[in-house]
């Protein structure tokens, strides 16, 4: 059954007539507004429509490049003591432009689009690039393979009403997923679509003073999986059928503390995901804390930590035999055995950034993930570590607020 059958729902169209509608109310004001100046920035909690503008002359724009390692451990479906390892080197690069914002009364429009390239490798794959591309240059023996170049293409839009101290607005983002490329690989490789998604976040919030910030956000999205598309889901609908009406919620917090020029953030997050096949539906609760403060001179760290358990809505047929351990074991049924996975989630790291410049900034990033469900096959440990180069115009810390918007919605891969 394709999702759009589970769901009910008419295509996304009614989505984006909506935001095309609330859009036509700005657009055409703002061609003849004339720039009331910019609030001031110096601190604290700032708004993202802080950037100064001039009618519709006012752009962005930022690139990005780095490496990533990224080590995944889990259990053998056979044996729960035998792990199965996997290691993954990327090569990042990413660049956004953008427009805006448009200011209109007490309207704000911006928009802007992104291209983020994700080429990953792998230990074998490195072994063959050492013995056999030297004496034998080809493009699957290569170190990068295009067939492992993920190449992302967004097109993300934020509307806005500000009426101080409140806030309300709708943020859109349509994404596209490609793996391959014509131009680097054989003559016979084709670039294919692998995903495609949109978001569509109605949003609240209010402020209070340049020291706290509170936002309620309703993530309306739509995953379509080309490879597998009994991995298609949707974060939201509308419909009676199946589980009923889906709504997702993300309630975010931000404090700034002076005295320390700290920022700390608190988020509580209910994301309930229905896929194309029901034994992949599931509920998540959880909650994410940070704190970013000041370390040394133009360096800053920010920890963060993210706890969450995700219930899974239909029994699952376990077949095989799991050991509980290695003195242990349990009795393998004949028959197959219906089991409610429960996952439990806890994400730990954060990030150590150097603004070398406003407009520039290195940044190392880590994060631990340990994964533990109901059903051992899948328990899982996970390593990522990210070093990256960053330079926005005009500011870092500004663009960053743009380009980043709701991209947490999701706080792990899905399995």
């Amino acid at each position: 059954m394709s999702l759009a059958a589970r769901t009910g729902d008419a295509p996304l169209k009614a989505k984006w007539a909506l935001f095309a509608c609330l859009a036509a109310l700005i657009l055409p004001t703002a061609a003849w507004a004339q720039n009331s100046g910019s609030r001031s920035g110096s601190s604290g909690l700032s708004d993202e429509t802080e950037m100064p503008v001039r009618g519709l002359s006012s752009y962005y724009w930022r690139g990005s490049f780095g490496y990533q390692y990224n080590s995944l451990s889990k259990n053998d479906p056979g044996n729960t003591n035998t792990p199965i390892a996997d290691e993954r080197h990327k090569m990042l690069l990413s660049g956004t432009l953008g427009w805006g914002p448009i200011r209109a009364d007490d309207l704000y429009f911006n928009i802007h689009y992104s291209y983020i390239q994700d080429w990953k490798t792998d230990t074998a794959q490195a072994q063959t690039f050492f013995s056999k591309w030297f004496s034998d240059p080809k493009a699957e023996s290569f170190l990068f393979r295009t067939q492992d170049l993920l190449r992302l293409h967004e097109l993300a839009s934020d509307l806005r009403y500000v009426s101080d101290p409140l806030q309300a607005g709708v943020f859109t983002r349509f994404t596209i997923g490609r793996v391959g490329s014509q131009i680097l690989g054989d003559s016979f490789e084709e670039a294919r679509t692998v995903v495609k998604s949109e978001n569509f976040v109605p949003y609240v919030s209010y402020k209070y003073g340049r020291v706290y910030r509170t936002q309620l956000a309703f993530p309306m999205r739509t995953e379509i999986n080309e490879e597998q598309p009994i991995l298609s889901n949707a974060s939201y609908a509308f419909s009676s059928s199946g589980r009923g009406p889906l709504i997702s919620a993300i309630w975010n917090n931000g404090f700034f503390i002076p005295v320390i020029n700290s920022l700390v953030f608190f988020d509580g997050f209910y994301l309930r995901y229905k896929y194309a096949s029901i034994q992949n539906d599931r509920d998540q609760l959880g909650m994410a804390a940070s704190i970013d403060f000041p370390v040394i001179w133009r360096i800053r760290a920010a920890p963060r930590l993210v706890f969450y358990q995700q219930d899974f809505v239909a029994d699952r047929v376990r077949i095989a035999c799991f050991r509980k351990a290695a003195t242990s074991s349990e009795e393998c049924p004949e028959d197959p055995t219906l089991v409610k996975r429960k996952d439990s989630f806890l994400g730990s790291g954060g990030q150590v950034y150097f603004d070398y410049t406003p407009n520039s900034r290195f940044v190392g990033d880590f994060k631990f993930n340990r994964t533990s469900s109901t059903i051992p096959e899948f328990n899982s440990v996970e390593y990522l570590f990210t070093l990256s180069y960053v330079y926005s115009w005009p500011k870092t810390t500004t663009v960053q607020k743009r380009t980043q918007r709701f991209q947490e919605n999701k706080y792990a891969e899905e399995f």
